[in-house]
Protein backbone atom coordinates (compact mmCIF):
# COMPACT_ATOMS: atom_id res chain seq x y z
CA UNK A 1 0.00 0.00 0.00
CA UNK A 2 1.36 3.37 -0.63
CA UNK A 3 1.11 5.90 2.42
CA UNK A 4 2.53 8.87 3.51
CA UNK A 5 3.20 10.34 -0.08
CA UNK A 6 2.03 13.65 -2.02
CA UNK A 7 0.58 12.70 -5.14
CA UNK A 8 -0.82 14.32 -8.47
CA UNK A 9 -2.82 12.26 -10.29
CA UNK A 10 -4.50 13.47 -13.50
CA UNK A 11 -7.80 12.84 -15.30
CA UNK A 12 -8.54 11.40 -11.83
CA UNK A 13 -12.75 11.97 -12.13
CA UNK A 14 -13.76 8.89 -14.06
CA UNK A 15 -12.42 5.31 -15.20
CA UNK A 16 -9.13 3.71 -13.73
CA UNK A 17 -7.72 7.05 -12.36
CA UNK A 18 -11.12 7.81 -10.15
CA UNK A 19 -10.74 4.28 -9.09
CA UNK A 20 -6.97 4.53 -8.29
CA UNK A 21 -7.67 8.00 -6.51
CA UNK A 22 -10.23 5.79 -4.54
CA UNK A 23 -7.48 3.53 -3.13
CA UNK A 24 -4.71 6.15 -2.86
CA UNK A 25 -7.15 8.34 -0.58
CA UNK A 26 -8.14 5.26 1.44
CA UNK A 27 -4.69 5.25 2.88
CA UNK A 28 -5.27 8.76 4.86
CA UNK A 29 -1.75 10.00 5.11
CA UNK A 30 -1.39 10.41 1.41
CA UNK A 31 -2.25 13.98 0.38
CA UNK A 32 -3.53 13.95 -3.20
CA UNK A 33 -4.29 16.69 -5.94
CA UNK A 34 -6.47 14.95 -7.98
CA UNK A 35 -6.77 16.56 -11.72
CA UNK A 36 -9.50 16.39 -14.24
CA UNK A 37 -10.95 18.65 -16.95
CA UNK A 38 -14.49 17.11 -15.12
CA UNK A 39 -15.08 17.69 -11.61
CA UNK A 40 -18.39 14.86 -11.01
CA UNK A 41 -17.07 12.34 -8.41
CA UNK A 42 -13.65 13.24 -6.80
CA UNK A 43 -14.54 16.04 -5.02
CA UNK A 44 -16.74 13.80 -2.32
CA UNK A 45 -13.64 11.00 -2.13
CA UNK A 46 -11.79 12.40 1.34
CA UNK A 47 -10.82 15.34 3.10
CA UNK A 48 -7.06 13.97 1.61
CA UNK A 49 -7.89 14.58 -1.58
CA UNK A 50 -7.75 18.37 -3.62
CA UNK A 51 -9.81 18.42 -6.48
CA UNK A 52 -7.91 20.76 -9.20
CA UNK A 53 -10.02 21.51 -12.62
CA UNK A 54 -7.80 21.50 -15.21
CA UNK A 55 -7.50 20.31 -18.83
CA UNK A 56 -3.79 19.07 -19.53
CA UNK A 57 -3.89 18.85 -22.83
CA UNK A 58 -1.55 22.55 -23.36
CA UNK A 59 1.82 23.20 -21.60
CA UNK A 60 0.60 26.10 -19.89
CA UNK A 61 -2.05 23.72 -18.16
CA UNK A 62 0.70 21.26 -17.32
CA UNK A 63 2.64 24.24 -15.20
CA UNK A 64 -0.58 24.93 -13.74
CA UNK A 65 -0.19 21.41 -11.87
CA UNK A 66 2.84 21.81 -11.00
CA UNK A 67 2.42 25.09 -9.34
CA UNK A 68 -1.26 24.28 -7.52
CA UNK A 69 0.96 21.15 -6.24
CA UNK A 70 3.58 22.39 -4.78
CA UNK A 71 0.96 25.31 -3.18
CA UNK A 72 -1.40 22.88 -1.73
CA UNK A 73 0.95 19.80 -0.74
CA UNK A 74 4.73 21.24 -0.79
CA UNK A 75 6.18 18.70 -3.05
CA UNK A 76 5.42 15.71 -5.13
CA UNK A 77 6.35 12.29 -3.98
CA UNK A 78 4.18 10.52 -7.35
CA UNK A 79 3.08 12.09 -10.43
CA UNK A 80 0.49 10.04 -12.20
CA UNK A 81 -0.07 10.91 -15.52
CA UNK A 82 -3.18 8.91 -16.05
CA UNK A 83 -4.84 11.45 -18.11
CA UNK A 84 -6.26 10.03 -21.50
CA UNK A 85 -9.32 9.50 -23.80
CA UNK A 86 -10.06 7.68 -26.96
CA UNK A 87 -12.33 8.35 -30.04
CA UNK A 88 -14.44 4.96 -31.07
CA UNK A 89 -14.86 5.45 -34.81
CA UNK A 90 -13.61 4.20 -38.47
CA UNK A 91 -10.94 6.68 -39.76
CA UNK A 92 -12.37 7.88 -42.88
CA UNK A 93 -12.03 11.17 -42.42
CA UNK A 94 -9.86 14.32 -42.65
CA UNK A 95 -9.34 16.01 -39.41
CA UNK A 96 -5.92 17.88 -38.15
CA UNK A 97 -7.32 19.11 -34.96
CA UNK A 98 -9.49 16.19 -33.93
CA UNK A 99 -6.24 13.99 -34.31
CA UNK A 100 -3.95 17.01 -32.60
CA UNK A 101 -6.40 17.41 -29.43
CA UNK A 102 -6.10 13.67 -28.44
CA UNK A 103 -1.99 13.28 -28.98
CA UNK A 104 -1.86 16.53 -26.91
CA UNK A 105 -3.81 15.26 -24.39
CA UNK A 106 -2.31 11.27 -24.85
CA UNK A 107 1.25 12.06 -25.88
CA UNK A 108 2.51 15.55 -25.39
CA UNK A 109 0.76 16.28 -21.63
CA UNK A 110 2.53 12.71 -19.86
CA UNK A 111 5.92 13.70 -21.97
CA UNK A 112 6.19 17.28 -20.51
CA UNK A 113 4.88 16.37 -17.44
CA UNK A 114 7.84 13.28 -17.04
CA UNK A 115 10.27 16.26 -18.01
CA UNK A 116 8.79 18.92 -15.75
CA UNK A 117 8.67 16.21 -12.50
CA UNK A 118 12.86 14.92 -13.32
CA UNK A 119 13.39 19.11 -13.70
CA UNK A 120 11.76 19.72 -10.27
CA UNK A 121 12.98 16.86 -8.71
CA UNK A 122 16.72 18.01 -9.09
CA UNK A 123 18.51 14.85 -7.32
CA UNK A 124 15.79 13.96 -5.18
CA UNK A 125 14.03 11.03 -5.52
CA UNK A 126 10.41 10.42 -7.18
CA UNK A 127 8.21 8.23 -8.79
CA UNK A 128 6.56 9.14 -11.82
CA UNK A 129 3.77 6.64 -13.24
CA UNK A 130 2.13 6.52 -16.97
CA UNK A 131 -0.93 4.66 -18.05
CA UNK A 132 -0.18 3.41 -21.11
CA UNK A 133 -2.72 0.31 -21.87
CA UNK A 134 -2.76 -2.42 -24.01
CA UNK A 135 -3.59 -0.93 -26.88
CA UNK A 136 -0.10 0.74 -26.47
CA UNK A 137 0.92 -2.98 -27.84
CA UNK A 138 -2.02 -4.21 -30.11
CA UNK A 139 -4.12 -1.91 -32.30
CA UNK A 140 -7.88 -2.53 -32.04
CA UNK A 141 -10.45 -1.57 -34.40
CA UNK A 142 -12.31 1.63 -33.88
CA UNK A 143 -9.59 2.94 -32.01
CA UNK A 144 -6.79 3.50 -34.58
CA UNK A 145 -6.16 7.33 -33.68
CA UNK A 146 -5.89 6.03 -29.67
CA UNK A 147 -3.83 3.34 -30.76
CA UNK A 148 -1.70 5.33 -32.28
CA UNK A 149 -1.48 7.81 -29.34
CA UNK A 150 -0.96 4.80 -26.79
CA UNK A 151 1.86 3.29 -29.43
CA UNK A 152 3.60 6.35 -28.91
CA UNK A 153 3.32 5.95 -24.99
CA UNK A 154 4.82 2.41 -25.13
CA UNK A 155 7.83 4.03 -27.68
CA UNK A 156 8.56 6.75 -25.11
CA UNK A 157 8.84 4.66 -21.95
CA UNK A 158 11.25 2.34 -23.68
CA UNK A 159 13.04 4.68 -24.96
CA UNK A 160 13.26 6.89 -21.41
CA UNK A 161 14.24 3.67 -19.91
CA UNK A 162 17.60 3.96 -20.89
CA UNK A 163 18.13 7.52 -19.74
CA UNK A 164 15.88 7.62 -16.88
CA UNK A 165 18.04 9.61 -13.80
CA UNK A 166 18.47 6.95 -10.80
CA UNK A 167 16.60 9.12 -8.51
CA UNK A 168 13.48 8.21 -10.69
CA UNK A 169 10.94 5.72 -10.55
CA UNK A 170 9.07 4.82 -13.47
CA UNK A 171 6.01 2.37 -13.88
CA UNK A 172 4.21 2.05 -16.65
CA UNK A 173 0.80 0.86 -16.88
CA UNK A 174 -1.06 -1.76 -19.27
CA UNK A 175 -5.07 -2.00 -18.45
CA UNK A 176 -7.11 -3.92 -20.96
CA UNK A 177 -10.88 -3.26 -21.28
CA UNK A 178 -12.05 -2.60 -17.42
CA UNK A 179 -15.68 -1.86 -16.11
CA UNK A 180 -15.00 1.96 -16.25
CA UNK A 181 -16.97 4.59 -18.57
CA UNK A 182 -14.45 4.31 -21.11
CA UNK A 183 -16.00 2.76 -24.22
CA UNK A 184 -19.10 4.84 -23.38
CA UNK A 185 -17.21 8.39 -23.44
CA UNK A 186 -15.12 6.99 -26.79
CA UNK A 187 -18.57 7.46 -28.19
CA UNK A 188 -19.29 10.58 -27.20
CA UNK A 189 -17.79 12.69 -29.21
Amino acid sequence: MISNKKIVLTGADSGIGYEILKLLASEKSNKILAVDINMNKMHTISDNVIPFKCDVSSKENVDLIFEKALEELGSIDIFYANAGYPYYELFDYVDWERTERMFQTNVYSPIYSYQKYVEYLNGKEGHFAITISAIGKMAMPGFTTYSASKFAMEGFQQGIRFELPKNVKLTCLYPIATDTNFFAAANEE
